[in-house]
C-alpha cells in the first residue's frame, strides 16, 4: 500500500502539489477499519519520505462501498488541499482549460 501511494503522488507533476498531497493521505474503507493500519502506514511512509507525511484516518464513521467515492470528495472539499483545488469563474474565463490542467491531480491531454 504504501509503494502504490508514493507512486501515485510522484505521478503528480506540481512539486508543490506533491507535497500537500503527502501531508494528506486519506484512508476509507473497510480496510481502513483494520487496527493500527494508519499508523503503520504512517511509519512505512515517513521512513520513506523527507519530511514526513500524515495518514488521516476515515474518523469512524460509516462507509457504504457505493458512496465511498463521494465521501472521500466531500472530505477532499474542506481540506486545505481540496479548496486550492477550486478553479473560480474569473479563473475559468481568463486561462480556460489551462488552469484545469494545472490543478488536476492527474496527468491528460
Amino acid at each position: 500500500l504504501d509503494a502504490a501511494i508514493l507512486r501515485s503522488i510522484q505521478s503528480i507533476q506540481s512539486e508543490d502539489s506533491r507535497r500537500r498531497m503527502l501531508v494528506n493521505i486519506l484512508l476509507v474503507g473497510g480496510g481502513s477499519k483494520l487496527k493500527g493500519l494508519p499508523q503503520f502506514l504512517q511509519n512505512k511512509l515517513n521512513a520513506q519520505v523527507e519530511g514526513g507525511c500524515e495518514v488521516l484516518k476515515d474518523w469512524g464513521r460509516e462507509t457504504c462501498g457505493s458512496t465511498v467515492a463521494w465521501k472521500g470528495a466531500a472530505i477532499l472539499s474542506w481540506m486545505e488541499t481540496g479548496q486550492e483545488l477550486w478553479i473560480q469563474r474569473e479563473e475559468w474565463r481568463a486561462v480556460g482549460v489551462k488552469c484545469l490542467r494545472e490543478r488536476s491531480l492527474f496527468s491528460w491531454a
